[in-house]
């Protein structure tokens, strides 16, 4: 049997009758995690700019001492 399918996501804070959808995504590399929200236009029609609600950034040197060891740093990882 297979699982369920997830909830819809939509939701009137989402996205608007016609309106586009908000959407999220992170990048988490080795010495910085960043973050952009933005709006994306109806219908996935790509304009080649977005509109960008947010960004953030922190720096947070994830991969230090990786080239040496081959893994990341348990305190590292958990901060």
């Amino acid at each position: 049997m297979s699982p369920p399918p997830p909830p819809a996501a939509e939701s009137s804070h989402a996205r608007g009758p016609d309106g586009p959808m908000r959407v999220g995504a992170i990048d988490i590399g080795s010495n910085s995690i960043r973050l952009l929200v933005a709006d994306v236009p109806p219908g996935g029609a790509w304009t080649g700019a977005i509109d960008s609600v947010a960004r953030a950034g922190e720096p947070c040197r994830l991969g230090r001492g990786v080239h040496e060891s081959g893994h990341l740093a348990e305190d590292m990882a958990e901060r």
